[in-house]
């Protein structure tokens, strides 16, 4: 019989059937009592355990075996592999020894001291060692813990422990003796890169031992917590393998559901709660995985969860139902029959309006279930919402009559169904709209605000000052934006703001009375979010340190702070703001551009097609109501707010709303140094980055961001500002200058850029050293509008004495532009004055002097110096002053230097001859004199004297200088 046994045991073993040829050993032991005939039964029994990786046991019955039969070379060898599995070096290394004395010629002992040879080379004393003392049998589970605090404070250690075998010898640890070893085999799995791969190669090695992972979280022996780790670890292992296929661009592998099904119905908290993280982890990932989690049970497993923890199996819903859908319209039917079933009950008239406990609980998880159809897919929820007549009836019934909690999810549903077009076509059924209306009055907040998010997103309150229920509906919707309010409540009323504040009548009841209180709660909103950066590490700080995790951060959204929000919210709150800060017309012009229409086009439209605008948007808003409300946004802290939402949430649609808002802002000129004190130039720089980012960047955001930048830019000196935003400043105000076809913005952005020059060299480097820079704002002085010529000249005037400014006048005809704009003093009296006090600057430079020379501009100066030909003394005085540079310049001979003074000379009849230098006379001549430096001095003197002649006080005070030097 025994011997039957042994051969039907080798046979499964040679099928691979391990855990029966187990079962056949151990019943053979069972019937042979003397110890040469049990020898064969206990080392099968060892290799059966080795390959189980059950090296624990396997070490045990070789040892039995041996004391059976002392010196079996066989016993001997598989201890020490499985000693060695154990990292049992010392007890390895002496089994081996054995061997190798019993027979010297030994392969295998000769390969045992090869493979402990490497072992001892790659053992350390540190972590490695208390690993191996942690898993040793009968080991201090203290040792475990201090390994779970190493890998806490120091990630590497986790890839130094998992390393060499580590990994499975946790494992085993942790299925044979302590389950504690999977909490540091999850820590293991959730460290990137080679540690968890490590982890999921150990673990998913194979079926058998994914089967045994599973039993021991099930084992009702083990710890909650631990069981819970057990599952992690599982959906850890899987990930990893996940990243691995998706890098290796291979199809994502199955996964079995029912374990994770199994938990979610288990009464352990921990595990339950790791459940929910493993089923949207999972079967959130691939639509083959979903359908197979919906068809394996799982509504059934949701429906039970969400009786007791609604909230949790909606969390499942939201990540599973949008992954199962899309396929086709056979497999979306599928879909929808599961959902059916889910929410069958919160349809159930009957049910909806009993007061038995019990049909309440069943609504509730109903309910729940809806709402998160609703909110993964709005068309399969409003499909089983508009089946039957019945099921809007037992959501009227639920929401009027059903005890407060129920009640809160029926207005959650209506207020959630309001946000597609679909759904507020649904809504606009008399029942449900009469029910709205009567929610209104409900004690309940929650129920109130929800109602209210309805009815403001169908449209169906009246907005205007005297209206007592649109300034219900609007007060129940700013309480959901109270201090303290979850991310759910925020989004919901931020939603349903942005729905209505087109509305003229709404814009001015957030921007007065206690309508304002709202709109400070939106910019508190606002500026309470973290930046990008911040929140990203706040969230990784707040991540589960232990397998233990908790429920996923969705499942406790209600309760989550204020600190971060999804990029529609954070776009509606910008939306809200820019629209407040508008008027009709802007937004009119607006929507012209987008269409690319001119405005009779429109107006033609409108007429053809018999178009009528809402009765509460058809009032058209004064200049003093937008200026209110741009006051009301600037005082609630508006540029801040404008400024969190960039950091936090930067995407160009934000960016764009932000430069609307605040170029609306700045066209108010008593605002800007307010605006400027709270960061708006910041803000600027960012929304105008952002907006130009892109393959299509967005022009309309830059010009706005850049027309706001010039505005705060000419009335504020920018040394008052933090350098870098001036500078920052030049390249969009350069491009506006280049690009834009709106003259004003292309004047504002010269004089911004003028008011920047004076901060020094560097500015005036950067504007001139700008791609296309000098050539852009030369090209704005043949402008046809008059302040843009004199703001481009004026401009250029300030970037001297820049080198590549100076070089470029240098080159080519440009110094004959600048002549002829210092002589055009009759059309633009400001451009000639810029322009010649320009080029008395370029006169003492060698380079542009050299120059002047070439195209006979001495004789040109010579001339504006005469009051018969120029009569205006601010004129005269720069040509004087470029004159007296050009006479300094080495090259000017002294015949040259004559031949100017001759021209000067007529003007100065107040020169008495005693006074000049000989040889002199009133009358021009051909002068030859000797000395140059004299001559020089007779032009300074005589210049000045004609200048003295004038009434033009600045060039007298300088004449009187030149007179004394002379």
């Amino acid at each position: 019989m025994a011997l039957a046994l042994k051969e039907k045991g080798n046979a499964l073993l040679a099928a691979n059937d391990i855990e029966g040829a187990a079962a056949c050993y151990r019943e053979g032991l069972a019937l042979r009592t003397q110890a040469q005939e049990r020898t064969p039964f206990h080392l099968n029994l060892a290799l059966c355990q080795a390959k189980q990786n059950k090296h624990a046991e396997a070490v045990e019955s070789c040892t039995k075996a041996l004391e059976c039969e002392p010196g079996n070379v066989k016993a001997l060898y598989r201890r020490a592999k499985s000693r060695l599995a154990l990292a049992q070096l010392d007890g390895a290394a002496m089994d081996a020894r054995t061997l190798l004395q019993i027979n010297p010629k030994s392969a295998a002992g000769k390969e045992l001291m090869e493979e402990l040879s490497k072992a001892v080379k790659g053992v350390e004393t540190g972590p490695r060692k208390m690993l191996g003392d942690a898993c040793a049998p009968g080991a201090d589970r203290t040792l475990l813990r201090q390994l779970i605090g190493l890998v806490h404070e120091d990630e590497a250690r986790g890839a130094e422990l998992s390393g060499r075998g580590g990994a499975k010898l946790l494992l085993d640890c942790a299925l044979e003796r302590d389950a504690l070893a999977f909490v540091l085999l999850t820590r293991l799995a959730s460290i990137p890169g080679f540690s968890s791969q490590q982890v999921a190669a150990a673990l998913l090695a194979d079926a058998a031992t994914v089967q045994r992972v599973i039993d021991r979280v099930f084992d009702a022996s083990i710890e909650d917590g631990h069981a819970a780790a057990g599952l992690s670890l599982l959906v850890r292992a899987q990930n990893a393998m996940d990243k691995a296929a998706a890098k290796a661009k291979t199809e994502l592998a199955a996964v079995d559901p029912a374990p994770f099904i199994r938990a979610l119905g288990s009464e352990r908290v921990k595990l339950r709660e790791t459940a929910i993280e493993a089923c949207t982890t999972l079967f959130g990932s691939t639509e083959a995985r979903a359908l197979a989690f919906l068809q394996a049970d799982g509504v059934e497993a949701l429906h039970r969860v969400a009786r007791d923890e609604p909230q949790l199996a909606s969390v499942v819903l939201g990540k599973v139902l949008p992954r199962a859908l899309g396929t086709t319209k056979a497999h979306d039917d599928v879909v929808f029959g599961h959902v059916e079933r889910l929410c069958a009950e919160a349809l159930d008239t009957k049910r909806a309006g009993s007061s038995d406990p019990e049909d309440m609980r069943a609504v509730r998880a109903g309910l729940s279930c809806l709402l998160a159809v609703l909110n993964a897919s709005n068309e399969l929820g409003l499909e089983l919402v508009n089946k039957r007549p019945e099921h809007r009836q037992a959501l009227v019934d639920a929401a009027l009559h059903a005890p407060d909690a129920t009640a809160v999810l029926a207005a959650e549903i209506f207020a959630q169904m309001a946000s597609s077009e679909q759904g507020r076509a649904a809504l606009h059924d008399a029942v449900l709209l009469g029910a709205l209306h009567k929610l209104l009055s409900h004690s309940h907040t929650s129920i109130r605000s929800s109602a209210s998010v309805a009815l403001t997103k169908l449209e169906a309150v009246a907005f205007d000052g005297t209206s007592e229920q649109g300034m219900l509906v609007l007060g129940s919707v700013g309480g959901l934006l109270r201090e303290g309010a979850s991310q759910e409540e925020v989004r919901k009323g931020v939603e349903a703001v942005s729905f209505v504040v087109a509305d003229t009548d709404v814009k001015t009841m957030l921007c007065t009375g206690d309508g304002k209180r709202i709109l400070h709660d939106l910019c508190r909103t606002a500026r309470a979010l973290k930046p990008a950066a911040e929140a990203e590490e706040a969230k990784k700080a707040k991540k589960p340190t232990t397998s233990t995790a908790a429920a996923p951060a969705a499942a406790n959204l209600a309760s989550t702070p204020l600190e971060e929000m999804t990029g529609e919210t954070a776009y509606a709150l910008a939306f809200i703001l820019s629209n407040l800060t508008m008027d009709e017309d802007d937004k009119k012009r607006e929507k012209l551009r987008e269409m690319e229409v001119t405005q009779e086009q429109w107006e033609k439209f409108e007429e053809m097609t018999k178009q009528k605008s809402r009765p509460g948007n058809s009032r058209k808003d004064s200049p003093e109501e937008v200026a209110l409300r741009v006051d009301a946004v600037v005082e609630a802290g508006g540029v801040p707010a404008l400024r969190s939402l960039l950091l936090h949430r930067g995407s160009p649609r934000i960016a764009a709303c932000a430069a609307k808002t605040l170029a609306n802002m700045a066209r108010e000129q008593r605002l800007r140094g307010q605006m400027i004190s709270q960061g708006a130039v910041g803000c600027l720089l960012r929304a105008h980055k952002l907006c130009g980012e892109g393959d299509k960047p967005d022009k309309t955001g830059t010009k706005d961001a850049a027309a706001a930048l010039a505005r705060l830019l000419i009335t504020t000196d920018p040394r008052l500002l933090p350098n870098n935003h001036a500078m920052d400043a030049i390249g969009p105000l350069l491009e506006q200058v280049k690009a834009n076809d709106e003259d004003v913005i292309e004047f504002e952005s010269l004089m911004a850029l003028t008011n920047i020059a004076v901060l020094g060299d560097e500015a005036r480097r950067k504007i001139a050293q700008s791609k296309s820079g000098i050539s852009t704002i030369e090209f704005a002085q043949f402008s046809e509008t008059l302040p843009v010529r004199r703001a481009a000249t004026e401009l250029l005037s300030n970037l001297v004495p820049d080198d590549e400014f100076v070089n470029y006048l240098a080159m080519g005809d440009k110094v004959r532009l600048w002549l002829l704009l210092a002589e055009d003093w009759e059309t633009d009296m400001a451009t000639a004055r810029a322009a010649a006090g320009c080029l008395a600057s370029l006169a003492a430079d060698p380079r542009t002097a050299a120059a002047m020379r070439r195209y006979g501009a001495t004789d040109r100066l010579a001339a504006m110096c005469l009051p018969e030909l120029c009569p205006h003394g601010a004129i005269s005085h720069r040509a004087v002053v470029a004159l007296v540079n050009l006479s300094e310049c080495p090259w000017l001979g002294d015949d040259e230097a004559a031949r100017l003074a001759a021209m000067v000379a007529p003007g100065a009849k107040a020169v008495s001859p005693s006074d000049a230098p000989k040889p002199w006379t009133a009358e021009p001549g051909p002068w030859s004199l000797r000395e140059g430096e004299m001559l020089r001095a007779t032009l300074a003197k005589v210049a000045a004297v004609k200048i003295m002649s004038t009434e033009y006080v600045p060039a007298q005070n300088v004449a009187v200088e030149w007179i004394n030097r002379a």
